[in-house]
């Protein structure tokens, strides 16, 4: 998923079990980050809500070993 210019999203339609999730944007460091959705789809098929924060570094971040 691109996150781009956006703060935050809203994502549907992942099924039940593990998930791994990326989240980039152009000049940062992607993310990676593991979500288990769990239990069926409730009333009007809406599923358990699970919540990430993520915060990118960016691309020239020194935590990464590269330059400015």
């Amino acid at each position: 998923m691109d996150a781009s210019l956006c703060g935050s999203w809203h994502v549907q339609a992942y099924a039940i079990g593990a998930h791994v999730i990326t989240v980039s944007a152009p000049g940062y460091q992607p993310q990676t980050f593991s979500v288990t959705i769990q239990g069926p789809a409730g009333c009007c098929g809406q599923g358990p809500k699970v919540d990430e924060t993520v915060t990118l570094a960016t691309a020239g971040d020194a935590s990464d070993g590269g330059a400015d």
